[in-house]
């Protein structure tokens, strides 16, 4: 097959889940004769452009405002937009793309520019709760992609419901996982594996759509009156942007005597994280593809969980998880107690989660089904 040259293009360069698995599949796709440049925002590159780097990925950094609900920053990005779109269509003019990649509901520049230039385009869909302005510009641009990938069956009925997909199809295509680096044994978190009793942990970033308000409601549950010990620990970002939300979690833990909550900030060795712990927690309010959850399985770990995303779905089929309603404090804090009485169930829900992610969400799993999507794109377009 023909090499193809494909421009994958982030607004948001603070690194998380969707930039993680933009270096992953990139860095897979060349041995599929695909060669990936990243296009990002300047902003808070500065650990995408090392993954970038060390990856061997081509890499451009543009001065790309971020949608933001901030009023400064938002004005700026509105103010800019036209121009920034105009310097993004000269690059992909000049570099002349095979296929353009966006990413997110709310990241326009990359459609407008990848239309500006005839590109075929393919829109990658990876959240389920965007303001409604945001779901209205959507329907309105997206008309201009030649397809889409989405994240998962509830990113699918969230935004192509009302979507004629016969001659711009969707794929979907979870979250990848580098399955191997999570189930082989290594190092321990030394931090994490020195806390007491039973360790439940919750990976994301200082959010409130992570539910980390409802994680402290559930680690309450078992403070300072639970046999065994168990402590709650939460590994990921405080950014500035949220200071206030991180401010009424450490109001909210004084309040409830929830003294066995550890928010310990970011780790970059997340499986020697999962390799320290007994138990998965998930309190997420949306999620659409949840790479931490599915990283947690990997790694052979039980989980409990909201029902967000495709957890549930999957769930069914391979039993390694206890779901719960969102905001269900009380069920989430039973599935807890019920995982800490049983440690067979812990095993089993363990091993399960193994078979899963490795029969479905492997980063070759996923590579594989992105190559055929950009191939398939790229020939349809073409006719």
């Amino acid at each position: 097959m023909p090499k193809l040259r494909v421009a994958n293009i982030t607004e948001e360069s603070r690194y998380g889940g969707p930039q993680k698995r933009i270096v992953q599949v990139a860095s897979s796709l060349k041995h599929h004769g695909i060669e990936t440049t990243v296009i990002c925002g300047k902003m808070g590159a500065e650990r995408l452009r090392e993954e970038l780097t060390e990856n061997g990925i081509p890499h451009r950094l543009m001065p790309l405002h971020r949608i933001t609900r901030n009023p400064p920053e938002l004005f700026l990005a509105i103010l800019l937009f036209p121009i920034e779109t105009i310097r993004l269509t000269r690059l992909l003019k000049r570099e002349r793309f095979d296929l353009i990649h966006c990413n997110g509901s709310w990241q326009w520049k990359g459609i407008l520019a990848g239309w500006l230039t005839s590109t075929p385009i393919v829109w990658h869909l990876n959240d389920t709760n965007v303001p409604g302005v945001i779901h209205l510009a959507f329907r309105v641009l997206s008309k201009l992609a030649s397809g889409f990938i989405v994240a998962g069956d509830r990113v699918k009925e969230y935004y192509l419901n009302k979507i004629d997909l016969k001659s711009r199809p969707a794929f979907t295509i979870q979250a990848p996982v580098d399955c191997a680096s999570f189930s082989q044994e290594g190092i321990i978190d030394a931090e994490i594996a020195a806390l007491p009793g039973i360790k439940v942990l919750t990976i994301a970033n200082i959010n409130p759509s992570k539910g980390l308000d409802t994680m402290i409601r559930v680690a309450a549950q078992f403070s300072d009156r639970h046999a065994p010990e168990v402590s709650f620990v939460v590994i990921g970002r405080s950014l500035n942007s949220q200071k206030k939300y991180s401010k009424y979690l450490q109001n909210l833990k004084f309040a409830l005597k929830a003294s066995n909550v550890y928010i310990l900030g970011p780790r970059s060795d997340i499986p020697a994280c999962l390799r320290a712990v007994d138990i998965g927690l998930c309190c997420s309010i949306a999620e659409a593809s949840p790479m931490a959850i599915w990283e947690t399985a990997a790694a052979g770990v039980p989980i409990v969980a909201t029902d967000v995303g495709d957890i549930a779905r999957f769930n069914n089929q391979y039993n390694f998880a206890y779901t719960a309603p969102i905001g269900d404090h009380i069920t989430l804090a039973k599935a807890i107690s019920r995982l800490i009485e049983n440690p067979s169930i812990r095993k089993e829900l363990g091993e399960n989660g193994k078979k899963f992610s490795k029969s479905l969400l492997d980063i070759s799993e996923c590579t594989n089904k992105s190559a055929i999507t950009y191939r398939i794109i790229i020939a349809q377009t073409k006719r």
